[in-house]
């Protein structure tokens, strides 16, 4: 998969995580946290990207889909759908009840993807599993996967992320699966 990442020096990155942390020790919003977060990743080397930038900049397919897909790491499929205003969504349901990212819902507001005429757009996608060498400990809620969507086949290069704050997220882990992994989901999305 191909994403484009925001780079730094990881001295830089270190340097400005510092200045911003001693700037807002005391009291700092959202939006701070994210930014240290960020600074922080990327002082530890971590690639860091923007996935609303890298899905709209990914396009879609003739059938208006998505060429990647997001989802949190503890779902077994996703399901995107997208209106005509182009706004568009990816969560656990097709009816989510959440509404944010925490909930594991990513929503687009209207006009972030290119109009078209027609239906609403949906589809289903099996969620890639996490080898054992690259799960995190604990929870997976706090975790995301980005990934090539196929739509009707098992995906092959998904990628484990940490959220950041807002669109910035971390990348922990890069992987393909195996056939083995691909055999297995194939049954799973059939179940």
């Amino acid at each position: 998969m191909n994403v484009t990442t925001i780079s730094m020096d990881k001295h830089e990155a270190r340097k400005a995580f510092e200045l911003y942390h001693a700037a807002v020790k005391a009291r700092h919003s959202y939006e701070d946290k994210a930014i240290m977060d960020g600074y922080r990743a990327l002082s530890k080397g971590l690639p860091v990207i923007n996935v609303r930038e890298a899905i709209i900049a990914a396009g879609t397919d003739h059938l208006f889909h998505p060429r990647l897909a997001i989802a949190r790491a503890d779902f077994k499929r996703c399901f995107y759908r997208r209106w005509t205003n182009g706004s568009a969504r990816f969560a656990k349901e097709r009816w989510p009840q959440a509404t944010t990212i925490r909930g594991g819902v990513f929503n687009f507001s209207d006009g972030s993807l290119p109009l078209f005429k027609g239906d609403t757009v949906e589809a289903e996608a099996v969620v890639p599993n996490i080898p054992p060498q690259f799960r995190p400990r604990g929870s997976l809620k706090r975790y995301h996967i980005l990934w090539e969507a196929d739509w009707k086949q098992v995906p092959r290069d998904p990628m484990l992320l940490r959220h950041l704050g807002g669109d910035l997220f971390a990348v922990l882990a890069v992987w393909d699966l195996t056939e083995i992994e691909r055999a297995v989901l194939s049954g799973t999305r059939r179940g």
